[in-house]
This record gives C-alpha cells, structure tokens and sequence, in this order.
C-alpha cells in the first residue's frame, strides 16, 4: 500500500518533510490552491519551482526516500482564456448553447487539443523533482464539460477520457513512463461509457461529497458499487483514492477560521482498510493549511494515521 499526502507549495519546508518521513508516508503531494484561485496558484507554484530553496527542498524528500508528485487543476494553463477573443471556437459550449471560457474547453476541437496538448507537455517539463505519474486535472466545478454538437454525444467522464488519453500520448513524448490520473470527481465520478482508457491511465478517486465524519465504509450501496465500477473499468493497478480525512482547508471553511484538525485516526485506519479491500493500492488525503501559521497557533499536526508499520 503506498501512502500519500498533499499539501499547498507554500507550506513546503523541511519540517513537513521530516514529519512524513517520521510517518513513513511514501509521497509527498504538492497541490496549487483549487477553485478560482487554481491558475493563479499554479503559476506562483511554476516560479517557485524555478528557485534554488524550492529545489533544495525537494531534493531533501528524495534525499528522505519520499517521492514528489503535484497534482493541478489546470484547464486554464492547458487552454489560455485569451484565446477566447479570436478563437471562441476552443472553448465549451454551455447548456445555453453559448461558447463560452469560464471553465474547461472542447474537447472535439483538434486545434484547440493541439494547444492543450502542448501546453501538457510544457507543464509537465516544469513540476521539479515529479514522478512519473502526472495530475493534469481539469476545472475544479460541477457541470462543465462542453455541450457543443460532438461533444453532446459524450458524457463528462467520456469527454475528460478522451483529453486525458491525448495528453497522455503527447507528454510520453517527454516522458516515456509517463502515467496520468483520470480524476473520478464531480461530474466525472461515473466511469465514461464509450471511450476506453489508453494505457497507463490510472484512477484517481476523489469523493469530494462524502460526509467525511462518517466512515468511508458506511457509504450508500450505490456508491461503493460505483467505487467497483470504476476499478472493473480502469483495473487496479495504481488505483489511488484521494480522501479529505486531513484536509484542513476544509475544516477551515467551516469554522470560518484557521482551526485545529483533530483527526479521527481510528475511523482513518478503518477507512484504509475499507478501500484496500475494494481494491485501491495507493491512499492520500490532502493535508492542507497544516503550514507555519497552523504550527504556531495549535502545534504539530496530527498525521499518525498514515503511519501504517
């Protein structure tokens, strides 16, 4: 079972590298805020990527035996907005029908995923340190896949299928073992129906909707059979579930301030055991706002339920 967590890049320091090391956590996530803050982040994270402290800090967790991966919303990178003046044809077509750039582009546009494809690469060259396993993931939103005629004859997951399996061809370019994540997220949570996964696409499940303060294992019925579709569909190989057990970014938003993660490592150890029985080989949750701020307002966090020797 590998192990991961994830957390924003300007809360890198040796300290959090010593703490999952501590913790025998195989992996180490950089993760760009999300929302309507993704493409800012992204960028800050691509310069600070460039800096000798940044790339001193990575080499620390390699140097450590922990491996680096980020995972990026991106669409916005993958398909600059300026392009919407004189090619408004890139992007998606919403419900309305009007093309429009708010999220996300067409996928059935070959110049548009020329660009997109493009641009893949490029990102992929700047993530210092990464493994070979890439997170190239789309507008962090509901119900933002084109609506266009072609794309119409698509469902979301259909639609992200077809992105990722060009993305994956282009960046193996540069990277010969290059795997990439189909992000099983909002609308795309239902496996695609007529578009097969290329090789070395893995799962990447992420049940933003669960009640986290319930354990995974009393989920719906409905929902731990679309867990099972997904796995039949993508094969567990690599099969990654990404949970919110440490994420406190999103206890923060509930209290409406910084506030102290008290994780429930006895229902965590549970839930891991739940998911490695459905089939996942690889957990992480994300563990943001546990930063310097965090440490001088509630001390060190509680990341001991991902020690798992």
């Amino acid at each position: 079972m590998k192990t991961q967590l994830i957390i924003h890049p300007e809360e890198l320091n040796k300290k959090w590298i010593d703490r999952l090391a501590d913790n025998n956590v195989d992996v180490l996530g950089i993760h760009p805020h999300g929302g309507g803050e993704s493409h800012d982040s992204l960028i800050e994270l691509l310069e600070m990527a460039e800096s000798k402290e940044y790339r001193k800090l990575i080499d620390y967790a390699i140097s450590k035996g922990i491996q680096v991966e980020y995972e990026i919303h991106c669409a916005n990178y993958l398909m600059p907005r300026e392009y919407f003046d004189k090619n408004p044809e890139y992007f998606r077509t919403n419900k309305k029908g009007a093309l429009t750039p708010d999220y996300n582009f067409c996928s059935s546009n070959d110049s548009a995923m020329n660009i997109v494809c493009e641009n893949a690469v490029k990102l992929v060259s700047k993530l210092y340190g990464s493994t070979s396993n890439y997170y190239l993931w789309m507008d962090d939103e509901r119900d933002i896949f084109c609506h266009c005629d072609k794309c119409s004859q698509y469902s979301a997951s259909d639609q992200q299928m077809i992105i990722l399996n060009k993305i994956l061809k282009a960046i193996s370019t540069y990277d010969k073992n290059a795997h990439l994540a189909y992000l099983a997220y909002h609308s795309t949570l239902i496996p695609p129906m007529s578009v097969k996964p290329d090789k070395n696409i893995f799962l990447e499940y992420a049940p933003i909707g669960r009640d986290i303060s319930k354990g995974a294992s009393q989920m719906p019925d409905d929902e731990v059979e679309n867990i099972n579709n997904l796995i039949s569909f993508f094969g567990n190989k690599n099969a990654k579930c990404l949970e919110y057990w440490l994420d406190n970014s999103f206890f923060t938003r509930l209290a409406g301030k910084l506030t102290k993660l008290i994780p429930d490592n006895e229902m965590i150890k549970n839930d891991f055991k739940f998911y490695s029985d459905l089939g996942f080989e690889y957990i992480s949750s994300f563990a943001c706002l546990m930063g310097d701020e965090y440490e001088s307002l509630y001390g060190e966090p509680d990341i001991s339920s991902f020690n798992l020797l």
